[in-house]
């Protein structure tokens, strides 16, 4: 029996596939007729479907287009927002470059002035900071190698050491300062005439870097502003599209509506073929095509016919095996009834014969019994008697 049921469970297997080929050929049939022109079929029960499936295909290269247009948007977007972080971090770095480029400016600067402290004595009030501050460290230093030439005891020594290593900590504190006050200072020439009147070529140089780079970063921004008016232009068409800041999820929401559009023609087109197989509209239509689609589906229904009498026959087989396992569960059973019959009329015939013994041996006690009563009885008359002589 478990070999029919895999044979028939392989040849429903096998009717299924050949159910969803017929059902494609259908479609195919379907898909054929929906592509001819209306007059063609105007007048033939196909022409509602036809209708319908028309009407569903106008909307698909709408939504298949938003599709690609949201698609091409957001990967501009995209695009133009890592250009952004680009350019960003360009500017970013040239505006750092600008901290040492007027760093640079006011050193050389001060440095001219020192040498031509004359000819520039009009510019003192820019570097009046950086003066203090030489003075400053000028001092530190003098006390330092005052102290390096003195004779010291152990204690002065290691009273000294203590200020030693204060007055340095301060002595670093003020050239910290430098950066700041050579910063300062190149800025606040840039606005005067120094550069024009100390005629310095280092200096001239450095003045160039920065203008240089002052325009690297113009034409940074420049880009910035034209990327963030591209960038908006390109929001608002995704606004347009109805995608604004969710083009995956619109874009998920139109694929499945074209899945769903695509399922409803599929389904209208396996409709629409079997209209044209039950009506036999092959002559009417006049398309080769869909003849031989037809072909195809009489002959895969033919065999799904010979696959369905094959099950019938297996599903026969199967019964009358279980009627066979029944008959013979019957057979036994009879059997074992007879069996246990001839056993209890064997036991019958038994219990016949002790029964027949029982009543013999009944039989025997009872005339014993008997005989005893009349023995008694005879005995009791003949005492009787012989009392009755006495008196």
């Amino acid at each position: 029996m478990s070999e029919y049921n895999k044979t028939i469970a392989e040849l429903r297997k096998k009717i299924s596939m050949q159910d969803i080929e017929i059902n494609e050929i259908k479609n195919k049939i379907g898909n054929e007729l929906s592509g001819l022109e209306p007059r063609i079929i105007m007048d033939t029960p196909l022409f509602e479907v036809f209708e319908k499936i028309r009407e569903l295909k106008k909307g698909i290269p709408l939504k298949k287009n938003m599709i690609k247009e949201i698609k091409e948007t957001d990967t501009k977007l995209e695009e133009l927002n890592q250009k952004t972080a680009e350019l960003k971090a360009l500017v970013s770095e040239r505006e750092k470059i600008f901290k040492s480029i007027y760093e640079n400016i006011g050193n050389a600067a001060y440095t001219v002035f020192r040498q031509d402290r004359e000819k520039l004595r009009s510019y003192e009030h820019i570097f009046t900071e950086l003066i203090r501050q030489d003075i400053k460290c000028n001092q530190f230093n003098k006390v330092a190698v005052s102290e390096n030439q003195e004779e010291k005891n152990i204690i002065k020594q290691f009273v000294d050491a203590a200020k030693s290593m204060y007055r340095n900590q301060k002595h670093k504190f003020l050239l910290l300062r430098y950066p700041g006050l050579y910063r300062q200072a190149g800025k606040a020439i840039l606005i005067t005439d120094f550069v024009e009147e100390a005629k310095d070529k280092a200096l001239d140089n450095t003045v160039k870097s920065l203008i240089e780079n002052e325009k690297e970063v113009k034409r940074l921004n420049s880009d910035l502003t034209e990327l963030e008016k591209n960038k908006d232009g390109l929001r608002k068409k995704l606004v347009s599209l109805d995608a604004k800041g969710k083009p995956h999820k619109k874009i998920h929401e139109l694929e499945a509506e074209l899945s769903d559009i695509d399922a409803k023609i599929h389904d209208y087109c396996v409709v629409m073929g079997n209209l044209f197989l039950d009506h036999h509209l092959a002559e009417a239509v006049g398309n080769p095509r869909t003849g031989e689609y037809a072909m195809d589906i009489s002959g895969l229904e033919q065999k799904n016919k010979e696959y369905k009498e094959e099950i019938k026959r297996y599903e026969t087989l199967i019964e009358i095996q279980k009627v066979d396992s029944k008959i013979v569960k019957t057979t036994n059973k009879i059997e074992q009834i007879k069996n246990q019959i001839a056993k209890e009329e064997q036991e019958i015939k038994s219990l016949q014969k002790d029964l027949t013994q029982f009543e013999k041996q009944k039989k025997s006690f009872e005339k014993v019994l008997k005989t005893s009563q009349d023995q008694g009885n005879t005995n009791t008359a003949i005492s009787d008697a012989e009392s009755g002589k006495t008196e």
